[in-house]
């Protein structure tokens, strides 16, 4: 439970994480999430649990919810928002653009990079969790797991 208590408050701090631990916390939590196991799967993809849960109980769900909104909120207040999204993912994909960040001399614009590169990273994780989801319906569909047992 401590071990997904950091990572949890890791996720949870995406915007101001450095590239390298977002790319890190979001690579176990999709590998967690790709686990078979019908109690993982539930834990960390099926939104009832985090509704069965006391609030302010920490689940994956719940924190991407918060990250989404707080996101969507911070985006709307910046200024040329689209444009800088599009600099960030293309400093990203340039040689070395990973550490771009930790080059910065001006905290402010270190923070927008920061928030910037971890909307970036939300975004990707979002879309792997939903390939991963898809992909266990479909595996679900095609051994006949809705409602009956796996055969053999």
């Amino acid at each position: 439970a401590c071990f997904l208590d950091v990572l949890l408050r890791r996720l949870g701090s995406m915007f101001s994480n450095s590239f390298r631990v977002n790319t890190l916390v979001t690579g176990i939590f999709a590998r967690m999430a790709g686990y078979t196991d019908p109690r993982q799967h539930a834990f960390f993809l099926d939104p009832r649990l985090s509704d069965a849960l006391p609030p302010g109980t920490p689940t994956l769900l719940r924190t991407l919810e918060k990250l989404s909104a707080d996101g969507a909120v911070r985006l709307s207040k910046l200024p040329r928002c689209a444009a800088r999204l599009r600099e960030a993912r293309a400093t990203l994909n340039a040689p070395g653009g990973a550490r771009a960040d930790e080059e910065m001399d001006d905290m402010e614009e270190k923070k927008v990079a920061r928030f910037l590169r971890g909307m970036i990273v939300l975004r990707e994780f979002l879309q792997e969790l939903q390939a991963v989801v898809a992909a266990k319906k479909q595996c679900c569909q095609a051994w006949g797991l809705l409602g009956v047992t796996r055969p053999g």
